[in-house]
């Protein structure tokens, strides 16, 4: 059976907290998907299409080809510098999901009359605001420190950016970031 699977594997790591695009990438993916699945409760629900439908099965087995090579296009974009954009794949599967969810929004209008109950409204609003403090301690506070580093160590009227410096400023912006 071995003869039949590939020589290698290519390991995947995302390192969502690397960088800011990793995260917000690895945040993406997981919404899109999670979108996916809720969106065929939707349409089978808005447009009466019955559980043991075949479009149903159909749909999901689609999709679990689709997404096989647009989450590799969408690795290829986060991990290679090379990769300037994103691939057809990626995008064609996010127009999808996304016209879906047009879809479940123009036919779900005054199909459902309650509001969403305050425990629900306010564990998302928790949730998000957890999500923005998160965001905010791991990549905008380290950024703020390391400015206001420089500027100390340079002053604010030497380019604190510029590429040439001179061999004894480095070696103390080396010492002090240390």
């Amino acid at each position: 059976m071995q003869q039949f699977t590939p020589h290698s594997w290519t390991p995947f790591l995302w390192a969502t907290t690397k960088s800011f695009k990793n995260f917000i990438s690895v945040i993406i993916l997981l919404y899109l998907g999670l979108q996916c699945e809720l969106n065929i409760f939707y349409l089978k629900y808005l447009l009466w299409i019955p559980v043991d439908h075949p479009y149903l099965k159909i749909r999901l087995v689609l999709f679990f080809f689709f997404a096989l090579p647009a989450v590799r296009e969408l690795y290829q974009y986060v991990s290679d510098s090379r990769c300037k954009q994103l691939g057809a794949h990626a995008w064609m599967l996010a127009a999808t999901i996304i016209c879906e969810l047009f879809v479940c929004i123009k036919f779900g209008r005054n199909e459902f009359q309650k509001p969403a109950p305050p425990q629900v409204i306010l564990g998302w609003i928790v949730g998000i605001g957890i999500l923005i403090l998160y965001i905010v301690h791991k990549f905008i506070s380290p950024e703020i420190k390391s400015r206001r580093l420089r500027r100390k160590i340079f002053g604010t009227s030497s380019p604190i950016g510029s590429p040439i410096l001179t061999r004894s400023r480095s070696k103390i912006l080396e010492n002090k970031l240390d």
